[in-house]
């Protein structure tokens, strides 16, 4: 099954990403994707960004990328 697993951190050296990484391993047979938070410039959320910008494109890929996933393994501290 694919899963992904991410760390509810944007630090380099984040925990929560090892974590969250090291859970996922440890599911027997699981296809692993790891994401980087880093890897989506998103903004705190706000109605008045969105009314204003509309969603922001990171934010519908992040969606896209979880939905195509069959679980997820998130770690936040």
């Amino acid at each position: 099954m694919k899963t992904l697993d991410f760390g509810a951190s944007t630090s380099s050296t984040s925990i929560n990403r090892q974590l969250a990484n090291y859970a996922a391993s440890k599911i027997s047979g699981a296809e692993i994707t790891e994401l980087d938070l880093r890897q989506f410039e998103l903004s705190i959320c706000s109605s008045d960004e969105e009314e204003s910008n509309g969603i922001p494109a990171a934010a519908h890929d992040f969606k896209s990328l979880i939905e195509s996933h069959d679980r997820i393994v998130i770690s936040m501290a």
